[in-house]
């Protein structure tokens, strides 16, 4: 008997970050980070994510390092709150390329902020975009 995708695979906290059906093949899965075809079996699945390919492929996520074990450094809350301002202030204002030229602008001692396209892009994505989103709906409203 020949295994079928299965959509609940989508809700798993471990594998809903990058897999979808294969169009035409129910009996496969897709790799969105790899770009590759996996057997529709849960147990191949969760072996796909942890071979090295898939690794190294896979965008960085706050959300994915600390599910798997890793814990943030821990920093002041003032160079969190000035690396905020000036990613919500790309967000809104400029291109995220920019924010390199920036990061290495402010210096280079270890209390400075250091902030590049990779973190800025995440804090983007994670934090101030979710916070714009909610503004805007509220803006917006039933219209």
């Amino acid at each position: 008997m020949e295994r079928k995708y299965n959509k609940e695979w989508e809700k798993e906290n471990a594998v809903k970050e990058w897999i979808r059906p294969q169009l035409g093949d129910d009996s496969k899965a897709l790799c969105l980070f790899c770009k590759c075809e996996i057997h529709a079996h849960h147990s191949d699945l969760i072996q796909h994510a942890n071979t090295d390919k898939h690794k190294k492929t896979a965008p960085f996520s706050f959300l994915k390092l600390t599910n798997m074990g890793f814990t943030a450094p821990k920093q002041n809350e003032s160079k969190q709150r000035n690396e905020l301002k000036i990613a919500t202030y790309v967000a809104c204002h400029s291109l995220i390329s920019a924010v390199d030229h920036l990061g290495e602008s402010t210096g280079s001692t270890d209390s400075e902020i250091k902030l590049h396209r990779t973190k800025c892009t995440a804090l983007i994505n994670h934090a101030v975009g979710l916070c714009i989103f909610k503004d805007l709906m509220s803006d917006i409203g039933d219209a």
